[in-house]
């Protein structure tokens, strides 16, 4: 329904189709929790799973009730594995140490941002109802390159976490599935629900180039395919100099 290509090193759209359209974003609503967590959170600080973000998804606990973490653990579980857990149970500790209603943060922040055609409802982007544009999702990509903690795990094929007592393991693989597929690819998010559809921001070098391509796509059928095609359409339409 919508997606933009950004070439790094002109800093410039060199295609795009409806990049001010509002539309639900899923989970790429994460990226903006994670600069949120990072901006009130320390790394070790613990975070517990508790009722409010056991299994909020309905589809299935990745983790245990009560279970503890350090936050820079749930943060990667949040942005490789893309865990609707993780994303509430950060929401919970910011709104717990603050005593503000996470939603208004992430709104505040995306005006702060440049993200004037964007309203979030939820951490983890389940719902629906709350909207974003191609356009506005590449100044929050370009924000979030502040943290390199954000794309140290958006960088990542795997993880591997423990709980903080050191009691329970994990390891997840991440939900993008470009990394096989481009092989200097730099980063990816994913993003889906039923309404959204297919989500994706990903990132490719261009080595020779000297520069890279952002991709970000919205309301897909087939995110991860549309990415392949329009990388290889950009590098045969495109001559960097």
């Amino acid at each position: 329904k919508s997606f933009l290509i950004y070439d790094s090193k002109n800093g410039k759209i060199i295609f795009s189709k409806d990049p001010a359209r509002a539309l639900p974003v899923a989970s790429l609503t994460k990226l903006l929790t994670a600069i949120i967590g990072l901006e009130n959170l320390n790394d070790k600080e613990v975070i517990a799973i508790t009722e409010e973000s056991f299994n909020v998804d309905g589809e299935g606990a990745i983790f245990r009730l009560q279970e503890q973490f350090y936050f820079q653990d749930l943060l990667g579980a949040m942005l490789v594995k893309s865990s609707n857990d993780a994303a509430v149970a950060i929401a919970k500790a910011v709104e717990k140490k603050t005593g503000q209603k996470f939603a208004d943060f992430m709104n505040r922040k995306a005006l702060q941002i440049g993200m004037d055609r964007s309203n979030f409802l939820d951490p983890a982007g389940l719902n629906d109802e709350a909207y974003s544009s191609s356009g506005d999702l590449l100044r929050l990509v370009q924000y979030a390159k502040r943290y390199p903690e954000i794309q140290n795990f958006i960088g990542s094929r795997s993880l591997d976490i423990t709980s903080s007592d050191g009691k329970f393991a994990h390891n997840f693989t991440s939900t993008n599935r470009l990394w096989n597929d481009l092989p200097d690819l730099i980063s990816g998010k994913t993003g889906y629900t039923d309404g959204a559809l297919g989500c994706m921001i990903a990132e490719e070098n261009l080595v020779k180039q000297g520069s890279s391509l952002i991709f970000i796509i919205l309301g897909s059928t087939d995110r991860f395919g549309e990415v392949r095609k329009l990388s290889d359409w950009s590098k045969a339409a495109f001559r960097w100099r």
